[in-house]
């Protein structure tokens, strides 16, 4: 038996590294015996992540191990042109002429065209004969149906192509607990559209994204289950709290992200992004007024650029001998992610799986929210109360939320608790259903 975890993993996203840690966990309960190979964009991080082989979803170079450092190439110098006096090169001159200088560009686009697909050509033999041998692959969860980072030829390509790729070897292939949007390009739907004629299963991790796919791209009836990262397997550990000394008070941790950052998001809008490190620095001052113990983590090394921002923003005396680096948890893996959330008491987060992370360590969260999908989980937690939309709250109103939240923890965690073993269950049976594909 040999099974295909697939997915655009391998950024140091710790949010899809906990759903393939998860569905990794799961058919290990499942099969024993079954080898396990990790389909990602970073093969190389899979590997050392996971300990089992592993190929890329796209055509691409593998990089070096990140311990061994290469040494800089140095550039030879550019040919000399032998020309009389200070007239240009022929080609120089052949450019300037506007017909065939047009010619020449377009010659030289069409023929760096035909050399990428020609690449992609043989990445797709190369692809099928690794798929011969493979019985199911799960494309694990994660928001796979999108358009708005890579455009068409990255999620909604690299999804049809693996489609196809499955149906010409007679491999099984379950889009699982699948989010969706933005997809907005027609011919990222159409992709998508194909990409799912060839699936042997398909489930959406939320109503909204099972809308969106099945109302506009595809009437096909994909059940709802929840986010894979829920059946994450994860031991607590008495005593333990991360990187980070333990304190006395209650500790607020604080998941940021580089939502609109240009070091990072693909929509940049530098006003926005300035906007919501103010804020949540004045939220953090408000914070540390009235005793509370505030803490930072990140999910994925980009947030921490935002960490940085936050903290110059809060008024310095407040931080007055405090060693940034002791209220800052930077997380690389997903066990020390989840020993850290185990450590705290309410946590303020952004990204989804910051906040799915915290809730399934039994934590209550107080969301800021830039995506429906960070809400539908709240809300479907009976949290709906507990979160402010990031483009428009004010310090105010985030604050006084989050006193309520505060003064309501230990009802809000019984319901989390309930909720959390509820969602386990779900995810019981749609791992049944998926394997049953190939007992």
């Amino acid at each position: 038996m040999k099974i295909g975890v697939f997915g655009h993993y391998g950024n140091q996203n710790l949010g899809d590294e906990a759903i393939t840690t998860a569905t990794i966990q799961n058919i290990q309960r499942h099969f024993p015996d079954a080898e396990i190979v990790g389909l990602s964009v970073k093969p190389d991080d899979t590997a050392e992540r996971y300990g089992i082989d592993t190929y890329p979803i796209r055509n691409i170079k593998r990089s070096a191990p990140s311990s061994i450092t290469q040494p800089a190439i140095q550039k030879e110098a550019a040919p000399v042109s032998i020309s009389n006096g200070d007239s240009p090169g022929l080609k120089n001159q052949l450019k300037r002429l506007p017909v065939i200088g047009h010619a020449i560009s377009i010659a030289g686009r069409t023929l760096g065209l035909m050399k990428k697909w020609r690449q992609e050509f043989g990445f797709l033999a190369n692809s099928k004969r690794y798929l011969k041998d493979i019985d199911l692959i799960i494309v694990a969860g994660s928001n796979q149906f999108l358009d708005n980072f890579g455009g068409t030829w990255g999620f909604p390509y690299t999804l049809l192509k693996w489609s196809i790729l499955c149906k010409l070897t007679n491999t099984r292939i379950a889009f699982t607990s699948i989010g969706a949007g933005p997809l907005e390009a027609p011919l990222s739907k159409f992709l998508v559209r194909v990409a799912l004629l060839f699936a042997d299963y398909l489930s959406y991790r939320d109503i909204a994204s099972k809308k969106l796919v099945e109302d506009t791209i595809f009437p096909i009836d994909g059940k709802v289950y929840p986010d894979l990262a829920h059946s994450l397997s994860f031991v607590k550990e008495e005593g333990v709290s991360g990187d980070i000394a333990p304190s006395n008070k209650t500790i607020v941790a604080i998941n940021p992200m580089p939502i609109y950052d240009s070091r990072y998001w693909c929509e940049h809008d530098d006003g926005r992004y300035k906007a919501y490190v103010g804020k949540m620095s004045n939220f953090c001052e408000l914070l540390i007024d009235e005793g509370y113990q505030v803490q930072f983590f990140s999910t994925q090394p980009t947030d921490e650029n935002v960490i940085t921002d936050i903290l110059d923003g809060i008024d310095q005396r407040l931080l007055s001998g405090i060693d940034r680096s002791l209220v800052t948890q930077c997380n690389r893996q997903v066990d020390q992610l989840m020993t850290y959330l185990d450590s705290v008491d309410i946590v303020v987060a952004t990204r989804l799986h910051g906040t799915i992370l915290s809730l399934l360590a039994e934590k209550p969260v107080f969301g800021v929210i830039y995506h429906r999908k960070s809400s539908d989980v709240l809300t479907d937690m009976e949290q709906g109360e507990y979160f402010v939309p990031l483009d428009d709250f004010d310090t105010k109103t985030l604050k006084s939320k989050f006193d309520v939240l505060a003064v309501n923890v230990e009802s809000e965690k019984k319901k989390i608790i309930q909720y959390g073993q509820e969602y386990r269950q779900k995810l019981d049976k749609q791992y049944n259903e998926i394997f049953d594909l190939i007992r």
